[in-house]
């Protein structure tokens, strides 16, 4: 089906002009609606691909409604003179994109909208309108054929508006809701309604009586009550002229021919030239259909780059370059290596030889490296394009070379692939800005030291992967269906009815309407329906029985879902996984295990230890794991200086159950396994700003409670709360928060989040330094006992994943013994602190038989 996209033009002004900070272009013109407006029309032509395009706006005249009611609008502020400034330059983009512009004296923009849709409803089957727009006021107008595309917050985030999503957001039919505006009127439009008749009375009235004329035929109904009745009886001139006010004008006549609205056949040139204008570079790379438009690199115009068939034989050139970039393979066996003068491929073994103390610059390098094993030779100095930009901005989700080329405009416009001359020359380009950024935010010292030399270790884990008995998962699989179709029938006996377990829908009823299960204290989804998710179940564990089937159903299926059917199809032929590491994968610097995630695997479940059974050691060697020991809190105690802390981990005594002794006051030996485990809720939940909400959600407490408990914490560890307050107070100050080493994280949402963005990111200034040292630590580890399994013979053995706070080796047998301390020596020795830490070592022939082993040193 076609598509017709009708602007609503002054509401999404509006809306950019009270989102957006001010702006304005070089000539001091004021354009932060202007840049909102283009934004979000370039977006939504993006996502919506129209085959047809209108915008209406409004006209600075009396419509109709005026003339109806003298305080229509009447409170509204007077408009901006910043905005209305900034009319004239959306028609202007409007223009030459050759969108048409809609007026109409008398109307509103809703009305010619209201218009265009019966007309395109009446005349054009296959034909769907869409609304755009910065508020809700033509919900109204939703049909089959009719949706509309809407902001939600700010100007990014958007939704789009069917049949269905109308009646979940008000219960109502569209139709319905001039009749809702009727009773309970526009605030933002001065629309009087029914004083005394709130939204949930008014929805309940026309869910029971249709409309406006429903109601007051049924006036004297019982479902009305007597002071309810005498509001509506009282009122009723106010509401039905509030639905009129509110009712949008369809009859305007459309003078126009399907033909006049067809979209495109611009002047890319013309629009890029008016974006560059206006200050908005970064604007053009958004353009439906932009392309790169006959630019060449100045310094590149009097240079040739030729790429050679076959592979060179004259390194004079390579030898006298002290920097390289390198693309990917282009066979097999070559790859590319380039300076700014000439491209040449070369085999990997001429590729390693050559780039001895060369700087090696690159796009994602550790997935040109894992692709062969000569890499792991490799001694020269690297510079990851991906990795600067990722440090630099650490919370991006679009790490692109090409994102990364437009936001440091490389160039005016960027196509969707980049051809190698553009790379390249992009490449030298970037290196020079992203190493003179690094340098600036003083984190050029954790790039070269840490992120860099990281990158050939992740690429050899990679390249090594982890054995897994394929046999076994289809058996744990079997096994598993069998013990959900028990499970299954066990809830529906209980239940007395089949349904979807899975399905939220279908389990409330059953759980709060035929089971009767108290709701209170269970917390409600953002559309109002009662929560079932985990965290809201489990505090109902002992009210009855069917829950605990529930949850272990859930489990159980999430297990089998994710695991025992999915990995066997990662399975290379090798017999082995190779995850992704992604080392931008995270904001705090730790890494995310993708395709598949090798990391979630649970560790603490029956099932989740016989998955984890599946990974197997080749034989001859054995699995060998190293777990830093409670190592969050020994940075907590690092960095909060707290003596108590501090003492307990250099006497090697368990923090929580000291913990538990000093929050009851009891000794150390009389506490019980609860008290330990709630200090240990409390020790954990500290470092990511648990709150009294929080820990009573994770508790059976109430919050009062809580929050006493929480108080009594900060009284027995001070240093603790000093440093949380100073952390929340330096990070507003800075704006960012730093690691142990320098890492940096930027938390902007401190300064202009909303209430909900700005607790979010207090909790992060709390813990991005603690997660982020714990990052660092292991990724120097990691560098360390790399190069420690260099100085063995070849095969001897592999560091093959990394799970969080913990390191999994592949060894030979018969160097268990020399090797495991060396490993767990570096751990431990990887850097001073004012405690030390502690490794846990175990061993195994799977990952999930592997029993605690005693290393003295």
């Amino acid at each position: 089906m076609k598509k017709f996209i009708l602007i609503d033009a002054l509401a999404l002004i509006h809306r950019s002009f009270h989102a957006l900070p001010p702006l304005s272009d070089k000539e001091g013109r004021p354009t932060n609606a202007l840049y909102g407006f283009s934004s979000v029309l370039l977006k939504m032509l993006k996502d919506v691909k129209p085959d047809y395009i209108a915008a209406a706006f409004d006209l600075a005249k009396p419509t109709f409604r005026d003339k109806m009611f003298k305080d229509y609008k009447a409170h509204r502020e007077k408009t901006p003179e910043a905005l209305i400034r900034q009319i004239p330059m959306v028609k202007e983009i409007l223009n030459v994109l050759n969108i048409k512009i809609l007026e109409k004296e008398g109307f509103e923009a809703d009305d010619i909208i209201g218009s265009v849709c019966q007309w395109l409803v009446k005349n054009f089957n296959d034909i769907e309108c869409i609304i755009v727009t910065g508020d809700l006021d033509t919900l109204q107008l939703v049909s089959d054929k009719v949706k509309v595309y809407s902001l939600k917050k700010g100007i990014s985030d958007t939704v789009i508006y069917g049949l269905k999503e109308v009646k979940e957001r008000y219960n109502l039919e569209p139709k319905q809701l001039p009749d809702y505006k009727g009773l309970v009127g526009d605030p933002s439009d001065n629309i009087p309604g029914v004083k005394g008749i709130g939204q949930k009375t008014a929805s309940k009235l026309i869910q029971e009586f249709s409309n406006l004329e429903g109601i007051y035929q049924n006036l004297n109904s019982s479902k009305i009550n007597d002071k309810i009745r005498k509001i509506l009886k009282d009122q009723k001139e106010e509401a039905f002229f509030s639905r009129e006010l509110s009712t949008i004008y369809k009859d305007i006549p459309i003078e126009y021919k399907i033909s006049d609205f067809t979209f495109g056949g611009y002047d890319e040139n013309k629009v890029a030239n008016t974006l560059l204008k206006f200050g908005f570079k970064s604007l053009i790379p958004r353009l439906p259909f932009a392309v790169l438009l006959n630019f060449k690199p100045k310094e590149m115009t009097s240079k040739t780059f030729s790429i050679p068939s076959k592979v060179l034989k004259n390194y004079k050139e390579i030898e006298k370059t002290i920097e390289f970039f390198i693309d990917d393979f282009v066979d097999k066996n070559s790859l590319v290596l380039a300076t700014l003068r000439q491209a040449y491929i070369l085999t990997v073994d001429k590729f390693v030889d050559n780039c001895k103390d060369k700087l090696l610059i690159g796009y994602n390098l550790k997935e040109i490296f894992k692709k062969e094993k000569l890499f792991s030779k490799l001694s020269c100095p690297l510079f990851d394009l991906k990795i600067s930009a990722w440090l630099l901005n650490p919370d991006s989700k679009n790490l692109s070379f090409e994102k990364i080329c437009q936001f440091y405009q490389i160039f005016p416009l960027i196509k969707e692939k980049l051809t190698l001359s553009e790379k390249i020359y992009a490449a030298f380009r970037l290196k020079e800005i992203l190493k003179n950024e690094l340098q600036k935010n003083n984190l050029y010292k954790i790039f070269n030291n840490i992120e860099m030399p990281i990158v050939l270790v992740l690429s050899s884990m990679e390249r090594q992967g982890i054995k897994i008995n394929k046999e076994k998962l289809i058996q744990l699989s079997n096994e598993l269906q069998e013990e959900l179709a028990r499970l299954e029938e066990e809830i529906y006996e209980i239940a007395q009815v089949k349904f979807n377990i899975n399905s939220p829908k279908q389990l409330v009823p059953i759980l709060f309407e035929k089971l009767k299960l108290p709701t209170e204290n269970i917390m409600k989804t953002p559309k109002g329906a009662i929560s079932t998710d985990e965290t809201e179940l489990k505090k109902l564990l002992n009210v009855h029985p069917i829950i605990e089937k529930i949850l272990n159903y859930r489990e159980l299926s999430k297990l089998k879902n994710t695991y025992t059917d999915v990995l066997p199809n990662y399975i290379a032929a090798d017999g082995r996984i190779h995850t992704n590491f992604d080392q931008a994968g995270t904001a705090t610097g730790r890494f995310s295990s993708l395709e598949p995630n090798l990391q979630n695997i649970p560790i603490r479940t029956q099932w989740g230890m016989k998955i984890r059974g599946a990974f197997e050691a080749e034989r001859g060697y054995q699995f060998l794991s190293f777990d830093f020991s409670q190592i969050e809190l020994r940075i907590m105690a690092h960095f909060s200086k707290d003596e108590h802390l501090i003492k307990a981990f250099r006497q090697n005594k368990d923090i929580h159950t000291i913990t538990a002794a000093k929050l009851h006051y009891i000794k150390e030996e009389e506490v019980s396994p609860a008290e330990r485990r709630l200090a240990k809720i409390l020790n954990f939940g500290i470092l990511y700003g648990l709150s009294a909400f929080g820990l009573s959600q994770a508790t059976q407490m109430t919050r009062e409670q809580a929050k006493a408990f929480i108080k009594n914490y900060f009284a027995q560890f001070p240093k603790v709360k000093d440093y949380i307050d100073k952390a929340k107070k330096e990070a507003l100050k800075k704006g960012y928060v730093e690691t142990l080493f320098g890492r940096k994280r930027f938390l902007p949402a401190l300064k202009s989040g909303g209430f909900r963005a700005r607790l979010q990111a207090e909790r992060e200034a709390i813990n991005a330094p603690l997660q982020g040292t714990v990052a660092d630590l292991m990724k120097l580890a990691m560098i360390k006992l790399n190069a420690l399994l260099k100085d063995y013979p070849e095969g001897t053995g592999y560091l093959i994943l990394q799970i969080h706070d913990e390191l999994l080796f592949e060894i030979k047998e018969e160097y268990l013994k020399e090797i495991a301390p060396k490993i767990k020596n570096i751990m431990e020795n990887i850097f001073p602190l004012d405690v030390p830490l502690k490794v846990d070592v175990k061993m195994g022939i799977s990952w999930g038989q592997m029993e605690e082993i005693k290393i003295d040193f």
